[in-house]
């Protein structure tokens, strides 16, 4: 068997099973450890699998797994010091935006008695803001509750009438070759519009986000400054050569 066999006959058995196993994949194709790896590391690089710990699972274009809330309570340690930075970054007198992420919600009380304007499409984020006394924007349109996001043709147009000297946004993949995606088209639309409109974009993203495509395409890595937490060597100095990361 090629390795070109191999590799299709392990997005096969991952079609019928939610998760495959390292050691069982060595059983199943009498191959090495150190095979099985390069195959799931050349799947994951080509945006068909997502390594796990031990194995692999299949990609969930578009990313039911997680509520608001559960979202909130996952990787909260590392989503505090990336809003910490991120804050850090913001100068008094920005007009800074706001994305719906629960990773951006951790930049806000770091955001307190800096003399600025915010824009927020989330309307918890613009009730946080309201609590640190941060002067907020919060655009119309329809509420999307499962991401407490503002979306639709009303959110876009509000958006486009602003301008930003910085845009914090969350995504839910960021990839080498397929760069930053969401599972929604609208809010892929929205995001891509806040990027246009902003001086300078930042995407604030914890290291599940990495080596991800959901179903929507919102724009090319160079277009934002990736802010994340520790990443495996080999995979930042790669993130590196394509995008501007900051690790914190």
């Amino acid at each position: 068997m090629n390795t070109e066999q191999r590799r299709k006959l392990i997005l096969d058995k991952l079609e019928q099973e939610e998760i495959v196993k390292t050691q069982d994949l060595m059983s199943t194709f009498k191959a090495s450890e150190s095979t099985i790896r390069r195959d799931l590391t050349v799947l994951e690089e080509a945006g068909k699998i997502v390594r796990i710990h031990g194995g692999a699972r299949g990609v969930d274009l578009y990313d039911f797994s997680l509520s608001v809330e559960q979202k909130f309570l996952t990787h909260k340690e590392e989503k505090n010091k990336i809003g910490q930075h991120a804050a850090s970054i913001v100068k008094d007198g920005d007009l800074i935006f706001l994305d719906s992420s629960t990773t951006i919600g951790e930049m806000i009380p770091y955001l307190a008695g800096k003399k600025i304007k915010a824009v927020t499409n989330s309307p918890v984020h613009a009730q946080t803001c309201y609590q640190y006394q941060i002067p907020v924007y919060m655009i119309g349109g329809e509420l999307k509750q499962a991401t407490d996001a503002i979306i639709g043709a009303v959110a876009n147009k509000q958006i486009s009438e602003f301008f930003f000297n910085r845009a914090f946004l969350g995504m839910n993949g960021i990839h080498l070759d397929f760069g930053f995606s969401t599972p929604d088209p609208e809010e892929a639309l929205l995001k891509r519009i806040i990027i246009q409109q902003a001086i300078k974009s930042y995407v604030l993203a914890d290291e599940s986000k990495f080596n991800r495509i959901t179903f929507a395409h919102v724009a090319p890595l160079d277009e934002a400054t990736i802010i994340s937490t520790d990443l495996e060597a080999e995979e930042s100095k790669a993130y590196h050569r394509k995008a501007t990361l900051v690790i914190v």
